[in-house]
Parts: C-alpha cells; sequence; structure tokens
C-alpha cells in the first residue's frame, strides 16, 4: 500500500503580479491510502476508488472481561476469556450465561464441540475440559505443555489438541489422550485444519502436515505467523515482520504480510502493511477478511481482483472471527465486544483529513471535489480553520459544497470533514478534493547574528527563518556611525556564514548590517526583505606602538625596559630577536595580557655588538617592530 497519496501539494498557479506578493497553493487529497484508521467512522477506504461507506456493522454484546476466543455451537455462541479464564454462553438474544471459570487459569485457548457437550483448553498449566450440554463438568486432562492454542476435530473421530512450550499434537477420543508427536523447530502450534484426510498445522515458523507419526514442513515463513485460513487449494497465512537496524536493536515500525502457500509449497506474498499487527484470518468466497491488533482495523483482499480495501470499527484488537448463520462475527479485545458484519451498506458514516498546516496565515479559495453519489446517497462536507495545531480550540465546522468559496476565518490550519449517508443498498464515493490557498507574503525573521574576530579577518553567522517558507538570500553592509554604508557582498549569499579581513577597513568602530530577503521565492514586486545591524564592532588595522627601550649594561649583559601600547586592541604577544636570530617570546611585568599598554622588562647576555629587535602583535593581527644597535660596556 502506497504511504503518500494524500499529501499537501505546493502548486505555484500563473497569478497576476497584482496580488500584493500573495501565492496560491493548493491542497489535494486523492486516494486516500495513507489514511489513519482513527479518521474513519463507518468507511472505508478502497484500493480501486477512494474513501466510502463500510458495511454495516453491529454491535451484540460487550464485557469488561477480555475474549480472546469464539465459536459458534448451535444456536449459541460459546466466548473464551482471558486473564481470568471463563467460558461465556450468548443465547439467541445475545443474553450471557458463565458456564465455567477457573482462578487457577488465566486463558481459554480453544472450545470445540463435542457430541455430549464442549471441550475448552485452559491455560497455562493445560488441562482439556469436558462439559456437558447442560455446562457441568464430566472430566479435566491435564497436559505436560504450558499452552493448548488449538482444537481440531477429526472428521473420523476424535480431536487433534494443538500446544506450546513444548510444540506436541495430541490425539483425543473418548476422554483418552494419546503420546504427543513433537515438533521440535517451534515453540508454539497455533492453528490446525483437517483437510482432505490430512491435519495441517501452523506454526510459527512453518506450515506443516502430517505424514503418518511424523509431521513435514511444506513452507517456512520470514516473519513470525499467527493464523492462517483455507481456500481454493491455497493456504493464507499471516505473518509480522521486525526487522533489525544497524545497531542490532529492533525498529519500533512493524510491518504484517499476508503470504499464499500453494498445496505444492509455492509461497507468494500477496499484502502488506505497516504499523499493525495482523491477528485473525478468514474467508468469504473468494475474499480474504484481516483483522489487526488497533482501531478495529480489518481488511478485505479479493483474490479475484487482488484489490483490498479497509476499514475499522473504531476500537479495539480483532482476535478472532467465525461464522453463524452465514454471516461473519469479529471478536474484539481492549474494549471486548462481539461485532456482526451485515451483507449491506452502512447508512452513515464519516471522515475527518488530517490537519494541513499552510505555515502561515492563509486565505481560502474555491472547494472542489470529485464524488459520485447514486440515487439515494449524499455527501456532506464541512471545512474548519484555527491559528493552533490543536483543533479544540477553532470554531466550529461551517458546510462546504463544491465550487462555492470556503469562508472559515484566514489560519494557518485548516482540516476537512465528510459525511456520507445511504439507504443501505448503494453507497457513494469520494475519490479526491482539492482547494487553493493564499498566503500573503511575510517577510524573513532573523533571529540571532553573532561576529567574531579572528586573526586579521571578521567571522559574521546568522540564524534566520521565514513564515512562508520560502528560499532565503543574503546581503552584507559594513557603516560606521553616521556615515554611509558600504556593500560587502558583490552578489546574494545563500550560506548563513561570511568571512571579511578587517584590514582593509578604516579603523573605529564600525556596525554589521545584514539584510535577509524572501527573493528566490518571490517576484521583485512582492519579495520582503529584513535588516538586522549588529552593535558596533571595533575594527583594527593600526599595529602596536612601541615606546622608547631603555638600556642599563652591566659587565656582561644589557637590561631592556620598554611601554607598548595599541589604540584599539589589547596585544596578543611581544617577541625580540637578536641579530635576527630566534624569536623569543615575552611576558608583560605583570605576567598577563590584559590591557591596550604593558610594560616589559627583560635581560639579554651582552659581550658583543648586538642587533636587538622588538616585535609587537596585537589581536587584530597588526604588527609593528623597532630595533637598536646596543655596544658592550
Amino acid at each position: 500500500m502506497d504511504t503518500c497519496l494524500t499529501r499537501i501539494a505546493l502548486l505555484l498557479l500563473l497569478l497576476p503580479a497584482t496580488l500584493f506578493g500573495a501565492e496560491s497553493k493548493l491542497i489535494t487529497e486523492g486516494g486516500f491510502a495513507s489514511v489513519w484508521l482513527w479518521q474513519l467512522s463507518n468507511t472505508t477506504v478502497t484500493d480501486e476508488k477512494g474513501l466510502s461507506l463500510s458495511q454495516e456493522t453491529t454491535k451484540h454484546y460487550e464485557t469488561p472481561k477480555l475474549l480472546w476466543t469464539g465459536k459458534e455451537i448451535g444456536s449459541d455462541i460459546y466466548l473464551g476469556t482471558a486473564e481470568t479464564a471463563s467460558i461465556l454462553k450468548l443465547d439467541e438474544n445475545y443474553q450471557e450465561t458463565e458456564i465455567y471459570s477457573s482462578s487457577n487459569h488465566s486463558l481459554v485457548g480453544a472450545i470445540a464441540q463435542d457430541k455430549d457437550g464442549i471441550i475448552a483448553a485452559l491455560s497455562p498449566e493445560s488441562i482439556l475440559l469436558h462439559l456437558d450440554a447442560d455446562g457441568k463438568e464430566v472430566t479435566n486432562t491435564s497436559l505436560s505443555n504450558n499452552y493448548i492454542w488449538d482444537i481440531v476435530p477429526n472428521p473420523k473421530g476424535g480431536f487433534y489438541i494443538l500446544t506450546g512450550a513444548d510444540a506436541e499434537v495430541y490425539e483425543y477420543d473418548n476422554y483418552v489422550l494419546s503420546k504427543p508427536l513433537a515438533i521440535s523447530n517451534e515453540e508454539h502450534l497455533l492453528e490446525g485444519l483437517y483437510i482432505d484426510n490430512t491435519l495441517w498445522v501452523l506454526g510459527e515458523k512453518a506450515l506443516y502436515y502430517k505424514d503418518g507419526d511424523k509431521f513435514i514442513a511444506l513452507a517456512g515463513f520470514q516473519g513470525t505467523a499467527s493464523s492462517f485460513t483455507y481456500i481454493n487449494n491455497h493456504f493464507y497465512i499471516i505473518q509480522s515482520v521486525t526487522k533489525e537496524n544497524s545497531n542490532n536493536e529492533l525498529k519500533p515500525q512493524v510491518t504484517s504480510l499476508m503470504t499464499s502457500v500453494s498445496r505444492d509449497g509455492i509461497v507468494e506474498e500477496l499484502y502488506d502493511l505497516q504499523g499493525f499487527y495482523f491477528t485473525s484470518i478468514s474467508s468469504v468466497k473468494d475474499q480474504i477478511v484481516i483483522g489487526a491488533d488497533k482501531f478495529g482495523l480489518y481488511v478485505f483482499y479479493d483474490l479475484i481482483t487482488r484489490k483490498s480495501y479497509y476499514a475499522s470499527l473504531g476500537e479495539g484488537k480483532i482476535l478472532d472471527m467465525f461464522y453463524k448463520n452465514n454471516q461473519l462475527f469479529f471478536l474484539s479485545s481492549d474494549k471486548s465486544a462481539l461485532w456482526s458484519l451485515g451483507p449491506n451498506v452502512t447508512r452513515e458514516g464519516s471522515f475527518i483529513s488530517e490537519v494541513y498546516d499552510t505555515g502561515a496565515v492563509s486565505q481560502w479559495g474555491q472547494f472542489s471535489s470529485s464524488i459520485e453519489t447514486p440515487p439515494n446517497t449524499k455527501v456532506q462536507f464541512y471545512i474548519q480553520s484555527g491559528v493552533t495545531a490543536d483543533p479544540s480550540y477553532w470554531r466550529d465546522w461551517k458546510t462546504i459544497k463544491k465550487g462555492e468559496k470556503i469562508s472559515v476565518p484566514n489560519a494557518r490550519y485548516v482540516r476537512y470533514k465528510a459525511e456520507l449517508s445511504s439507504d443501505g443498498k448503494t453507497a457513494p464515493y469520494i475519490f479526491a478534493i482539492e482547494f487553493p490557498y493564499t498566503q500573503i507574503n511575510t517577510a524573513p525573521i532573523i533571529k540571532s547574528i553573532s561576529l567574531e574576530q579572528k586573526d586579521a579577518s571578521m567571522i559574521l553567522t546568522w540564524e534566520a527563518t521565514d513564515p512562508n517558507k520560502d528560499s532565503l538570500e543574503y546581503h552584507i553592509y559594513l557603516a560606521e556611525d553616521g556615515l554611509e554604508r558600504v556593500k560587502l557582498t558583490e552578489r546574494p549569499i545563500s550560506t548563513t556564514n561570511f568571512t571579511f579581513p578587517n584590514h582593509l577597513y578604516p579603523s573605529g568602530n564600525k556596525r554589521v548590517t545584514l539584510v535577509a530577503s524572501d527573493r528566490p521565492s518571490n517576484s521583485d514586486s512582492s519579495a520582503l526583505e529584513t535588516s538586522f545591524t549588529s552593535l558596533p564592532v571595533v575594527f583594527d588595522s593600526e599595529a602596536p606602538i612601541i615606546g622608547k627601550i631603555d638600556v642599563t649594561k652591566s659587565s656582561d649583559k644589557a637590561i631592556i625596559s620598554v611601554v607598548i601600547e595599541d589604540k584599539y586592541h589589547i596585544l596578543k604577544k611581544v617577541s625580540y630577536l637578536i641579530n635576527g636570530g630566534n624569536e623569543v617570546s615575552l611576558n608583560p611585568i605583570d605576567g598577563i595580557y590584559d590591557a591596550k599598554k604593558e610594560s616589559f622588562n627583560f635581560s639579554i647576555p651582552l659581550k658583543n655588538t648586538l642587533f636587538l629587535q622588538i616585535k609587537a602583535v596585537d589581536k587584530g593581527n597588526n604588527q609593528s617592530f623597532q630595533g637598536l644597535t646596543i655596544l658592550p660596556k
């Protein structure tokens, strides 16, 4: 299933330049393949057409207990629960009678009809419970396995019992349990089907068939299987796959698959859905029905056309399916209920779109829709807008028809709703909707600006955004207070940093002005710009001043004293050289470079005539030199 058919397409239309900088953009939706199930209420999404009404569903029964399995027996429905192992019987009017409850077990894993009552599987510490027609316990048989997952009737008499931990198959007939046959590479045997005198068993890893006193694997799975069904000489198996990423951690996103397996072992992947676990599967005519673990999702897959559509009960996990009087029943948990799926179309349903973010306050254009409304069907659209992303704070819905101009308030956010109705025989369809919106261009925003001097360069960095999500370009200017500014950028730049030398400009306090423009995304007449001027920054192209060098001589050395001063910056480094030799660094008398004016005192050996050279460097990397010849005493 494609995941991106629903989209906001930002399409620039051909509009006159007299619209004061406005651009027309388009919200479109078609196919509805990425619709989340919480948006659906009695509506369905089809591969073939779009959005429509789902089949009629009826909730017959609800209980606070956690339902796990269901079985039609005669005119009654028997339900098994989890958490507390109870067996409930619903009569033709769906009135409940609890016929069994066990505090020692937490799951009724399966129920089957026997000639004199029912058989139920209690887990863990598994027990086969035999009840008579009045619900009284006849006998119970303990198994060494932790779980019993399925009870499969054998038309020749008796039952096959499928277990987990350990994965074994027993035969059970006339209250007698046979020795088990084990499937060594499985932990749980989930379900079984008896077809053409052969027992087929679904494990988590593979599909098996019984051949004498052993089981042979027909097909293996890439994921973990959970259920299967059989129709038209093919098995249809649902499984879930969770792949590992490069860090060997499981991804949170799961993919569920439905695969077919032919009787000769050919495997074909037919359908997949991300973000859900498939929990149950059934078949009717040429369609497969799949239940999932969220929103009451159920999927119909047509084996002839290979098309699918899905709908939602709106709540719960669909854990089991069964037929009663040729009608499909769903058993849901997490709000446990019993539902039936009717043959007719539901009479009313609705769909609420996602919240669309236009990026800025927008005006709305004409609403357009592509729909099909057979006789006695109707589609009514509504529109709603708001200034926050949370619709809880928006104004009420307003009706809208095709071709009408949308009259909800100008806002940044918008969504629409569709209400569908029918006579229960035919359904309307929504193929697509679209409507334009106009944004009045908004100037860019400069959030911050930073100017740093490094050696002889000035490094300018900034952060800027645009409310319309336009592309931006930048110009940079330099000016001294009261004087005309000088443009530093020959052409507009698109980066958010700029470096330029400071020594090319006269010394003194200057300000840098950054201008951001949305011209790349707008016409000349509609483009807007924003400027930001920095605090004064010192530009220094003047070298430090080296004062008079005083020399005091002794018999073997000279003591040197000098004061060095810089007009704009603190000193960075002072050093000396003797006769052009190696450079020797000096520290100020106070031991730290922390002022524009520093005093230095040092001594050098004096045996012969020498030439002393002093070098001074300021923070702006400006350098000065001064030297003198020193004669021996």
